[in-house]
Order: structure tokens, then C-alpha cells, then sequence
């Protein structure tokens, strides 16, 4: 059981009324909802009804906080502000920038709790800032630019439907105007003007491991590589060295699970192998595209993805024993996953930090009272799991640890219908560290 709940006290304890009310999930899928009474490097304590209850960061997959009554709702858009990227990947929403002699500074709710307040950073934290946009063709034109690698600053210029850039030095930013160095001249230019502001790459030293992603009720989006709890706000400490105080009215949620997770329909196999069930000599391209793993579903089912999922497993009707009636199938609906065709092997080249191995697995819906295949898990050669997997056996979760392997590999072999139907699907096919 990954959700670790240790009561600290059975004496009756009076609630904090200041603190913040938030839901905590863990990996299992256990819930709790209290008060955040504290939160440390190594656990989260949370006042329940039962008392205090101490949570394990380990066990950790996200945490939700209840929105404070009357506070405004909560904006997840990132177009009707300015746009701060750091070289962390965190997004952060402010109300101004600017910048003089390598300090920056912004002005926010989020970060200061009131929108007079100053904070300052090191300019040399910052990839880009992007001005107030909201059409939608310039906000793809902007993240297409500054996805771009550049060995010097840059401003973004609007022109007309179009974003065009000016390479040169970037010297200092006001509320109206940037000073920017072109061929040796000092050139004011105004805001009004751009679109935003590109910062040239350079070298980043050692950033802390990532831990989690914050977002706030504002829409950013924060990487933390840790924090430090105070009674009215949280200081968020990202990977870059950055520390933030977020008051906790602000926060929306921390999701433990998206730098801890590494989906496998995201990672190029070392080996990918199919072995048909009868010769046919060299396979032509339409086969052999047929019967490679599948990282996403096509046809119907990707038609219908936005509300049904790419991947569907399902357990067949089976005779209800009360009444001898037959249940109705359950279907299970998975965006992220891996279809593989029996006769399969795969190879991955594992994250040094891989912990466990975790999926839903189970015969393709739609050819699932057919399908049949013997699956087996392997790391560094060692087996970890060895099933057969069928529409009549049902879907199964696979858990297994494999810290310390470097490699993992996936053996899909012919079942008892030997080739019919033989789709499985991986779903949600994760590496946890």
C-alpha cells in the first residue's frame, strides 16, 4: 500500500482554521481531505477527521487545494498576461517585468500576495517573456520561436499576422520601453511593439532534480525541486534556484506524478521485433506498420479519443452468480498506451532513477473474444511477471520493481487462439522514479 496514513496523536485536536483545506491522492488512488498542517522534505502532515495523518511524499500522485470561498475563479489561461519561461521549464504569470544590470523583477497576486509587491531574480534565470496575445495563430507562431535554440537575445515583432525577430542584446527592460544594443547602437524600442522578449541560450549550471509541478489558480506552472511550509504561504524553491512565497489561496494544485512518470508510448524501444505466425518472406511496408506497436489509435477510435479514449481494454459478460444472468461488458477507456501484436519484443534502455515498471493490460475491446497471448516482463533478463492475458481472464495491472536494471523488456507470445485477435494494449504504460 503505497498511501502511508500514521496517526501522530489520539488526543482530540482543535483545527487550524488559518491553514489551507486540500485533498491528497496517492500513487494507490487513496484520497484524504483536511487541513495542511505542515509539510516537510520526507512528509505531508494533513488534519483529517481522525485526526493528524501523516503522508509520505513517496506515496505522493498529486494534491488539490480547495478553492477559499469567494475567492475568484480559477484562470488556466496564459494569453491575458505576461508569460515568464524559465530555463527550468517553469511558466510563471505576472503583471509586469523588468530588468536592469541582470536582475529581473515582477510584480503579482501570485507570487507577493498583493499586486503592488516587487520580486526580484537573476535575469540569467529567465528564457523568454511574452507579452499580452491572445490571438491564437500568433501564440503558436510565439511557441515555435522560442522553442528555437539562439546564441543571442532576440525580439519578437509583430507584424500583421506574422511574428518576425531582431537578433542582438537585450540591455534593459522598463514598464514602457526595452533598451536593445543592435550593430553597436542603443535602440529604445516600445513595448507596445512586441510581442516579447528571447533570451540567448546559456549554460545552465547543475539544476536541482525535479520533484513536482505547481500550478496556480493564475495559470502558471511551476517545477519544484522542493519548498518550505509557513503557516500563510508556501516557498516554492524551483530547479533553477528560484524561491517563490506562493500564497496558498493561489495554488490550484501539485502534481507529483508528471516529473515522476515517464510514459513508455514516449520513449524509442532499442528493439522492436515481430515474428509472424506464418512466412511471408519480407514484410511490405502496410504489414509491417500493421503489426508495429501502435502508440496512439487511429480510425474510429481516434475519432471518438476526446471522450472515449485511444486505448479500450474490456472483461467479457461473465454469468452473474446470483442470478445466473449475464453482466454487461465493462470497457475501460485509456488515452496514454501501447498496442502490441502477439509474436512481439520489445527492448527499452531504462532511466538510471527507474523505480517500478506499471500498466493496465488487456486484450483490444474490440477483438477481445478472440485475443489471447502470453505476456512476460522482463529487467536485465530476470522475469518479473508471466501471465496469459485474454478477453476471458480480463485486464490485469502489472506492478514490478525494477531499480537498478538498465533494460526492459516486453515478450508478447502467442496464446491459446494462436494469432486471432491478438491485440493487447499497454495502457497507461509507465516508468515511475
Amino acid at each position: 500500500m503505497f498511501f502511508l496514513l500514521i496517526a501522530l496523536t489520539t488526543q482530540s485536536i482543535s483545527l487550524n482554521l488559518s491553514a489551507p483545506e486540500v485533498t491528497v491522492r496517492a500513487i494507490g488512488g487513496e484520497t484524504v481531505t483536511g487541513k495542511l498542517l505542515d509539510w516537510t522534505e520526507s512528509a505531508m502532515t494533513v488534519e483529517a477527521g481522525e485526526g493528524e495523518q501523516q503522508i509520505d511524499n513517496e506515496a505522493l500522485a498529486s494534491v488539490a487545494f480547495v478553492p477559499v470561498a469567494g475567492s475568484a475563479p480559477a484562470d488556466a489561461s496564459l494569453t491575458s498576461a505576461i508569460q515568464i519561461e524559465f530555463v527550468d521549464r517553469s511558466e510563471l504569470i505576472s503583471s509586469n517585468f523588468t530588468s536592469l544590470d541582470r536582475e529581473a523583477a515582477i510584480t503579482g497576486a501570485t507570487i507577493t500576495g498583493a499586486t503592488s509587491s516587487e520580486h526580484r531574480f537573476p535575469l540569467d534565470s529567465v528564457r523568454s517573456v511574452r507579452f499580452p496575445l491572445t490571438d491564437p495563430g500568433l501564440l503558436r507562431a510565439w511557441d515555435r520561436l522560442r522553442k528555437k535554440p539562439r546564441r543571442v537575445d532576440r525580439l519578437a515583432v509583430r507584424k500583421g499576422e506574422e511574428i518576425d525577430y531582431v537578433d542582438g542584446v537585450i540591455s534593459r527592460v522598463t514598464p514602457q520601453r526595452v533598451d536593445f544594443l543592435l550593430d553597436g547602437e542603443l535602440i529604445p524600442v516600445k513595448r507596445t511593439k512586441l510581442v516579447g522578449l528571447l533570451f540567448a541560450d546559456r549554460k545552465v549550471a547543475a539544476m536541482r532534480p525535479a520533484r513536482c509541478q505547481l500550478s496556480t489558480r493564475d495559470g502558471s506552472r511551476l517545477v519544484l525541486s522542493g519548498w518550505e511550509y509557513q503557516p500563510d504561504h508556501l516557498v516554492a524553491k524551483t530547479p533553477a534556484g528560484l524561491l517563490l512565497p506562493l500564497p496558498y489561496a493561489e495554488l490550484r494544485e501539485i502534481d507529483f506524478l508528471r516529473e515522476r512518470i515517464v510514459y513508455l508510448s514516449r520513449i524509442k524501444p532499442l528493439r522492436a521485433e515481430w515474428t509472424p505466425y506464418l512466412a511471408v518472406g519480407n514484410l511490405g511496408p502496410t504489414l509491417a506498420g500493421f503489426y508495429a506497436p501502435q502508440r496512439e489509435r487511429t480510425g474510429e477510435a481516434a475519432e471518438r479519443a476526446s471522450t472515449a479514449g485511444r486505448f479500450e481494454i474490456v472483461t467479457l459478460p461473465i454469468e452473474d452468480p446470483a442470478d445466473g444472468s449475464l453482466r454487461p461488458p465493462e470497457v475501460e477507456s485509456y488515452r496514454e498506451g501501447l498496442a502490441i501484436h502477439s509474436q512481439s519484443r520489445l527492448v527499452f534502455d531504462l532511466p538510471r532513477d527507474a523505480q517500478r515498471f506499471e500498466t493496465r493490460v488487456g486484450i483490444d475491446a474490440r477483438t477481445a473474444h478472440l485475443g489471447s497471448v502470453d505476456l512476460e516482463i522482463l529487467a536485465d533478463g530476470e522475469s518479473l511477471f508471466a501471465e496469459e492475458i485474454s478477453g476471458e481472464t480480463g485486464p490485469r495491472d502489472v506492478s514490478v520493481d525494477i531499480e537498478g536494471a538498465q533494460r526492459l523488456e516486453i515478450r508478447v507470445g502467442f496464446g491459446k487462439n494462436l494469432d486471432l485477435g491478438d491485440r493487447v494494449n499497454f495502457c497507461n504504460a509507465r516508468i515511475v522514479k
